[in-house]
């Protein structure tokens, strides 16, 4: 029995070593963390929605709060068992801790974190940790995926079928009266994907050809101001963006009018990809987010927050780069569209700023 304890001993001090190797090389210590709570929980004492929200259950107790997270994180990130409570089970008895919360606690995590840690590894350390945490709260949250079209996705938006819609939908200040936009994560140029072979380069070649859009886009406006500035061509809508990247490809339109990356997308999927390419110049410039109900300014705080998070720790540029600057499965096409300057400005200074204010000179 004795050699078992001692074993058992032996075995926790080398955890405990190696954990201390490990922190000590992402340059956290016992110092780091006392700044860590103190600073975040700090902030969220004065947060307008998580103050109130934990100074209910720990009014006149935060500095008790404030050692025993030092005595958690500690124990999590050295392994020396310094806190023996269940802190999954101690959040689920905060009141009125609800899931659309948990990404504005993250948020205000990871920039706590991004401000004082010593280095991306350990940011990314304890925000993996946090997210853990935020997880097992709520392992009862489940996602179901609706599919939608152009037509359909407002109304399910609006009739509460769809809460988040999650497409190339731009964010116009006309579609504002009925729905809400989160923050921009795509800026978008409209131009034109033709075959290579037809020789196409610019708007005014269109002259006398066929255009195909999709039904329901901002698209459709644009090329009927484009026939009412006088150019004269033939337009057709399909109902969806493959048929209108199939029209083309079976020569029964000449370009399909859409997004830059919409395009570049339906280009990719195509069995030919390299027949084909994206011109013209720039319909215009409108900004991609996602699509949410009005009037729900606690949803939208939420889901704003996440992708403040994606923003701040490299996830939202590393899918950039994945989808955009890679090859992409099935041709393993790569589409090649770097990251534009205007993005950068968004994520820099995130906002759910209409069209309208992306007009080009």
């Amino acid at each position: 029995m004795e050699n078992e304890i001692q074993a058992r001993a032996a075995h926790l001090a080398g955890i405990r070593e190696k954990a201390e190797a490990e922190m000590a090389r992402m340059g956290i210590d016992a110092a780091f963390i006392d700044r860590l709570v103190e600073t975040f929980y700090g902030r969220v004492q004065a947060h307008p929605r998580l103050g109130p929200v934990f100074d209910g259950r720990l009014a006149g107790r935060w500095p008790d709060h404030m050692e025993k997270m030092k005595r958690f994180w500690s124990s999590v990130a050295f392994k020396n068992g310094a806190y023996g409570g269940k802190p999954v089970q101690a959040h689920l008895g905060v009141q009125n801790m609800t899931p659309e919360l948990f990404p504005q606690w993250l948020e205000l995590f990871s920039q706590t974190l991004t401000e004082i840690a010593p280095g991306k590894a350990a940011h990314d350390w304890f925000m993996a940790t946090a997210e853990r945490i935020a997880k097992s709260l709520f392992p009862q949250a489940q996602v179901r995926y609706q599919a939608v079209t152009s037509q359909n996705r407002m109304p399910l938006v609006q009739n509460g079928t769809v809460d988040l819609e999650c497409g190339s939908t731009s964010n116009t200040a006309s579609r504002k009266e009925q729905v809400d936009f989160a923050n921009t994560t795509y800026i978008t140029e409209a131009r034109y994907a033709v075959k290579k072979s037809a020789g196409i380069e610019s708007t005014e070649q269109l002259a006398g050809r066929t255009i195909v859009t999709t039904t329901g886009t901002t698209l459709v406006p644009r090329l009927r101001k484009l026939e009412r500035d006088g150019l004269k061509f033939n337009l057709i809508m399909a109902k969806d963006h493959a048929e209108s990247m199939l029209m083309v490809a079976q020569g029964r339109a000449d370009a399909f009018a859409m997004d830059d990356n919409t395009l570049a997308g339906n280009i990719a999927m195509l069995k030919n990809p390299q027949d084909f390419r994206i011109v013209g110049t720039p319909l215009g410039r409108e900004p991609i987010a996602l699509m949410l109900r009005r009037n729900d300014a606690a949803f939208k705080q939420a889901v704003d927050a996440e992708i403040s998070r994606l923003i701040q720790s490299g996830e939202l540029r590393a899918m950039y780069d994945k989808w955009f600057m890679s090859p992409i499965a099935p041709a393993n096409v790569n589409l090649n569209l770097p990251f534009p300057p205007s993005l950068e400005t968004a994520f820099a200074q995130p906002n759910s700023d209409p069209a309208e204010a992306y007009a080009m000179p």
